[in-house]
């Protein structure tokens, strides 16, 4: 069954889907880890997606690699739903490509307890007996922008023992359990950097001063400074800044010569590197009661 599905929440659990399959009795579904080669991994594609305005549209792409002999899947990620709205939760390729399949649920909907978490769920299984191996997409996610910020879409963990098996995870007829490794993706930058003054003189004090928002503010707890002459190719190392309980950090820049500069902050977030926009600044300098600057 491939196509949109109605995003109506009922607390799902991977183990129905075989019950409904006819694949295993409920009494004997056992979970036992599973040998494989080469350990697989589930990531969102594209890892990177640039802000865009509010009411804009992308897409996110569900992807497995190095998997083998999957014949059902589950998928549970999370995103900042003050910042994105998911619209529309689609089956992939991936299991459909060797038969047809059971969609047990694929919604997307507020995670309880949380004033800003949305969640997407998804669990299919085949019915031909026959399984999925190699690479390919599990399902498509559209998003529209609700509002300036950022989002980090995180995969959650597969977890053992619960009665709901949560998390990200697929298995094989025998109902053996293929644990994943995953990879996060994020919409925006999470962090922003704002100058106190774009033309200051020569020996005038600047505020660099910013924020991390979003879901990684809770996460992050000092952003690295950087800063380069304009015509320069590499960036240099300015400051290490803490990053106080409400995400704000800031710092004061006093220029040791005029001409124009760059600064940005970045930090690491779920393996990868999150960088601010590029602030400039263009240092002046005065000369016979004229204010000039150099480029």
């Amino acid at each position: 069954m491939k196509g949109r599905r109605t995003m109506t929440k009922a607390k799902p659990a991977l183990f129905l889907i075989l019950l409904v399959a006819g694949l295993v009795f409920l009494q004997s579904f056992h979970f036992q880890a599973q040998g494989q080669a080469a350990t697989p991994l589930v990531r969102i594609d594209p890892p990177q997606v640039s802000n865009l305005d509010v009411g804009d549209n992308f897409t996110v792409y569900v992807w497995v690699d190095n998997a083998s002999n999957v014949e059902a899947a589950q998928v549970q990620f999370t995103y900042d739903r003050t910042v994105l709205n998911a619209d529309e939760v689609v089956e992939g390729p991936f299991l459909p490509s060797v038969g047809p399949t059971i969609v047990a649920q694929s919604y997307a909907a507020p995670v309880e307890g949380s004033e800003t978490l949305g969640e997407v769920y998804y669990a299919s299984a085949g019915v031909s007996y026959r399984t999925a191996s190699g690479s390919g997409i599990f399902l498509n996610v559209t998003f529209t922008v609700l509002s300036e910020g950022a989002s980090q879409l995180h995969l959650i963990p597969y977890v053992a023992g619960e009665i709901y098996n949560p998390g990200t995870y697929f298995t094989d007829i025998n109902s053996n359990v293929a644990v994943p490794n995953l990879t996060d993706a994020f919409y925006g930058s999470p962090v922003s950097l704002m100058v106190s003054n774009t033309l200051p003189y020569f020996g005038d004090t600047v505020t660099l001063s910013g924020k991390v928002s979003g879901t990684a503010a809770g996460n992050v707890t000092s952003v690295a400074l950087q800063y380069k002459p304009v015509l320069a190719s590499s960036w240099t190392d300015l400051a290490s800044l803490k990053v106080d309980s409400s995400g704000q950090f800031s710092y004061q820049w006093t220029p040791t010569g005029s001409g124009a500069f760059e600064f940005q902050v970045s930090f690491m977030l779920a393996g990868k590197t999150i960088t601010s926009s590029v602030a400039e600044v263009i240092v002046q300098t005065r000369l016979h009661g004229y204010a000039i600057y150099v480029l």
